[in-house]
């Protein structure tokens, strides 16, 4: 399945004050210990401007996603090209590098500029969601592994040219990205049949998914799309945002029942939850509506980014996995950072080896549960097997975190 979302031309940079914004406690958001290590350029120059009052903050966002676009370049998608690593693996090392990267972010932006760290931590993240979306397609046979290398490629470049810039937003992005979205449920719809898959590295379109690979699939292109909507809005648009997540939350809702389904039920569950989705989006009165209240903000140039936004950190501790007889569950606990309360009913997203696992909501301890995950690991440690996400809200920003696997039997 072709995902063009990530196509677009690079655009001029709107304005983002860069100067020094309200101090506050910040923790590191992964945990992961990093096979991968990004080599951050300094941006003690920029740093020292803004601290005068100059506006370096696009700047420093070019400065550092360029460096990021470069790095995975040359690191795990080489290694993908060149067979060095599975699929999976390619995305563990994009895992591992995106971790570093916001360790490397924390070390030279926090706590003085914790909206600018925001701004390029959900740039990366991005990457990742989407890459994990491609290697589930690949898995279920809806794409093939040249594919899901070009793809990648995309998802990569899009950290410079992509369409859809936190600093100067355009309605007409945000729509074809909804639109490329909602064509990718639709065709994961369209292959679901009676008969089982396999997945092969000569996808074809007539792919034919179970209604548990579908589901899986679908919720892994959910949070590729939420992900790269974050990456422009959550920061400087935080209302607009909130709108976007409460619409993709119905959707989750949907896809994550389809599993429990006939194919037939699933693939007319899918279709409906796409069509609620398309008129909360798309429709009218709908968060992307042409003549709605962002279009009109955008056109008169009222749409500008905020610079104050007052989210508060969270965390995500206690990650870890058990499995049993070729099945795993996986746990990790979300709270407010620096020991806050535990945040219930928000939504974690889990990989296991590099593979898309699913997701899971947070009870009132904040603990996400995620059970039956198929494994074929051997009796042992999977050290940072497990990682989990949550992609954040206007509340609290983005966590993810990394822990292991233990198999039994």
């Amino acid at each position: 399945m072709k995902n063009p979302r990530h196509s677009g031309n690079r655009r001029a940079r709107r304005m983002l004050s860069f100067g020094p914004e309200i101090l506050e406690s910040r923790a590191l958001l992964s945990t992961t210990t990093a096979t991968e290590t990004f080599t951050g350029p300094s941006l003690s120059d920029l740093i020292q401007q803004a601290r005068g009052g100059t506006n370096t903050a696009p700047a420093a966002i070019s400065r550092i996603e360029q460096a990021l676009q470069t790095q995975l370049t040359s690191g795990p998608l080489a290694d993908l090209k060149a067979g060095k690593v599975s699929s999976n693996g390619f995305v563990t090392e994009v895992q591992n590098l995106e971790a570093s990267y916001e360790q490397n972010l924390d070390s030279q932006l926090s706590p003085e500029f914790p909206n600018v760290n925001e701004i390029l931590k959900l740039q990366g993240q991005k990457v990742v969601a989407d890459v994990i979306a491609l290697n589930q397609e690949a898995s279920v046979g809806l794409i093939s592994s040249a594919t899901l290398a070009t793809d990648a490629r995309v998802a990569i470049n899009s950290l410079t040219t992509g369409p859809i810039d936190p600093l100067n937003p355009s309605l007409s992005a945000y729509t074809s990205a909804t639109q490329t979205f909602e064509t990718d449920l639709n065709t994961i719809a369209s292959s679901l049949n009676s008969s089982p898959s396999s997945a092969s590295a000569s996808a074809s379109a007539s792919a034919s998914l179970t209604p548990g690979q579908a589901s899986a699939t679908a919720l892994a292109e959910t949070q590729a799309f939420l992900a790269n909507m974050h990456a422009g809005l959550q920061v400087g648009h935080p209302n607009v945002s909130s709108q976007v997540d409460a619409a993709v939350t119905t959707l989750q809702s949907a896809e994550s029942g389809l599993a429990q389904d006939t194919a037939a039920s699933a693939q007319s569950a899918l279709k409906s939850a796409v069509s609620t989705f398309d008129t909360a989006m798309l429709g009218s009165g709908g968060v992307f509506d042409p003549a709605g209240p962002v279009a009109r903000a955008i056109a008169r140039g009222a749409f500008a980014p905020s610079t104050t936004q007052p989210q508060s950190n969270a965390a995500l501790g206690s990650l870890s996995g058990t499995a049993t007889q070729g099945k795993a569950t996986l746990s990790a606990t979300l709270t407010g950072s620096g020991g806050g309360s535990a945040l219930a009913g928000q939504t974690v997203s889990f990989t296991l080896d590099g593979a898309f696992a699913g997701i899971a909501t947070t009870d009132s301890q904040g603990v996400a549960t995620l059970t039956g995950v198929p494994t074929s690991n051997s009796v042992g440690t999977d050290t940072g097997g497990v990682v989990a996400h949550f992609a954040g809200n206007s509340a609290y920003r983005s966590a993810s975190a990394t822990g292991d696997l233990t198999v039994t039997s």
